[in-house]
């Protein structure tokens, strides 16, 4: 486990301002954070988050590797909570539990719906697995071929998926492990991008492992570090719930206007489509309409397609 320095994710530019830094004392002060953040902070740190003087992205150019997605080593750490996760997330409690996953089921409908296929005739990558939750629910509605991939499994990870009675799924740690002639009818990325060492090195992934008629599911969520930054620096706590997106494990704070750029420089375009959950309600409804103003600046997921 080291320290690696990065430049600009979007721009490739070495050239900053300091935003804020990842204090021991704004560590220790918010749930989401553990006694093994405050550990690597104090080995490795301080985190800082930092704006691009070019293009204004937001990013953290000294990463710990550790808590990095595209780390080139596997953490234990990390490995030994997803084993744990998976096996007890079986497909038992997948069963017992279902409206527990309205969200993502209704989001796997309409990548369907968008796809014209059958669940029994599509192929899925769940890029950044984490617990296999879209990966079980891809099983449980019959996919015909599954691949979860993240960089922080270990070898035990597909004995998990099989004790948790989840048979189909292909598990992956390394991308390249994959044929560079394979293409998915679905691909799905949440959680993930805000954690990648290399935002480009995921849209480069999902460009080569999709064709025109492929449909992907990212998530991207809105961090607006300035917006944000007097609640952090006071610690308010009035407001906790924004503290929830600022620890260590995030490392990049793109926003619309950011994203929109590897999204056109790797060939892809937003469908016109926000994909809410199903639970109707004023907030979403709003939320849906300022989408379709400023489809840019504010969305937190987007689908994709290639052009």
């Amino acid at each position: 486990m080291s320290i690696k320095n990065r430049n600009c994710i979007i721009c490739n530019i070495n050239h900053y301002d300091e935003i804020f830094k990842f204090s021991n004392t704004f560590l220790d002060a918010f749930q989401n954070n553990s006694s093994r953040q405050l550990e690597l902070n104090n080995k490795y740190g301080p985190h800082i988050i930092v704006k691009c003087k070019n293009c204004g992205c937001k990013y953290v150019p000294n990463v710990i590797e550790d808590v990095s997605q595209n780390s080139n080593t596997i953490n234990l750490f990390e490995s030994k909570n997803r084993n744990i996760q998976i096996k007890e997330q079986n497909k038992e409690y997948y069963n017992r539990e279902i409206n527990k996953f309205k969200d993502p089921i209704y989001k796997l409908k309409l990548l369907k719906l968008i796809s014209k296929k059958n669940f029994k005739d599509l192929s899925i990558l769940d890029y950044g697995s984490g617990g296999g939750r879209v990966c079980k629910l891809s099983e449980l509605f019959g996919f015909n071929k599954i691949v979860a991939y993240d960089p922080v499994y270990n070898e035990g990870a597909k004995e998990s998926f099989e004790i948790a009675n989840f048979k189909k799924i292909n598990v992956i740690n390394n991308i390249d492990k994959l044929s560079k002639h394979e293409k998915f009818d679905i691909i799905w990325c949440s959680s993930v991008i805000e954690h990648a060492f290399s935002p480009k090195d995921v849209f480069r992934d999902l460009k080569k492992l999709s064709n025109l008629n492929s449909v992907i599911f990212m998530g991207n969520p809105v961090m607006d570090i300035e917006k944000d930054l007097d609640d952090l620096l006071n610690l308010n706590k009035g407001k906790k719930n924004r503290h929830l997106h600022y620890h260590l494990g995030h490392i990049n704070y793109m926003l619309g206007k950011d994203f929109n750029k590897p999204v056109k420089m790797y060939g892809f375009k937003i469908l016109p489509i926000y994909p809410l959950d199903t639970n109707f309600n004023i907030m979403n409804l709003i939320k849906k309409i300022i989408v379709k103003i400023f489809p840019k600046i504010t969305r937190s997921e987007y689908i994709l397609k290639k052009t």
